[in-house]
């Protein structure tokens, strides 16, 4: 009982740090899409 919780646990921590890994990727991803969106906003958007 006890060794099955503890797997559980376990499991649960894999997922979180996996989500966690997750979250910070789409993060990096969408301030480098911000920051290409205002260098090309900066050159073209300026008529």
């Amino acid at each position: 009982m006890f060794g099955s919780d503890l797997f559980a646990a376990a499991g649960f921590a894999d997922i979180q740090s996996g989500s966690a890994i997750l979250g910070s990727m789409i993060f990096a991803i969408v301030v480098v899409l911000i920051g290409i969106g205002i260098k090309i906003w900066k050159k073209y958007g300026k008529h």
